[in-house]
């Protein structure tokens, strides 16, 4: 195998620079291959949560390695490199089996591959549902308040009114019971439980952002 179809090596004007997930950059062979390293790291990124700067830089290699992976596969397939230079295909053959085996190395440590994302899976499902039935009994505990507040009010409300249809004039004025006083307490008791709904409705919206 020449040497050109190891390396690769092609006039300085085909190279194309790219940005690997760290930041660093780098010039690849032609278009084709910045394409496929573009969006081969894109994709990692939105499908995986990477912010810590090693495990970025654990990705640069997976992407670097896939990249040859990539090239030497072309040429295969051409039986030639990208300048038409003859390769030796089992030679490249072996190079893809050694990179892949790494590449998959790398991905189990990042959890990447397919089992470590059926495992998150598992508990993200797990952790839902638990979630899911706190909130239900919260939300048994909230309507429990709302009956005992509304009870509550009701019976206030019938006992005055039951003062103001039995009570003297006088006892009326006394106890703040005819019936625009009554109404206006009655409307004033409101407040009670709109307070009671307006904090679980606060507090539903924190479950909807963690949920």
């Amino acid at each position: 195998m020449g040497g050109d179809g190891v390396d690769g090596s092609v006039p300085a004007q085909s190279s194309v620079e790219v940005v690997s997930p760290s930041g660093n950059k780098f010039d690849v062979l032609n278009q084709s291959e910045a394409d496929f390293y573009d969006e081969r790291g894109r994709r990692y990124q939105v499908d995986n949560a990477f912010s810590n700067v090693s495990d970025l830089a654990e990705l640069d290699r997976i992407l670097t390695m896939e990249l040859m992976c990539h090239r030497w596969s072309q040429w295969i397939i051409m039986e030639a490199d990208y300048n038409g230079a003859m390769i030796d295909p089992s030679s490249l053959q072996k190079y893809i089996e050694v990179y892949s085996k790494e590449i998959r190395g790398l991905k189990r440590d990042l959890g990447m591959d397919k089992s470590s994302r059926d495992k998150d899976n598992e508990s993200s499902v797990a952790d839902y549902i638990k979630n899911l039935m706190l909130r239900a009994g919260e939300f048994g505990v909230h309507r429990n308040n709302q009956a005992v507040a509304a009870i509550t009010l009701l019976k206030e409300l019938q006992g005055k009114m039951t003062l103001s249809d039995n009570a003297t004039e006088a006892e009326r004025r006394e106890f703040e019971a005819n019936r625009d006083q009554v109404w206006e307490w009655m409307l004033s008791q409101f407040d009670k439980f709109d307070e009671i709904d307006a904090a679980f409705s606060k507090e539903q919206k924190s479950w909807i952002r963690e949920i």
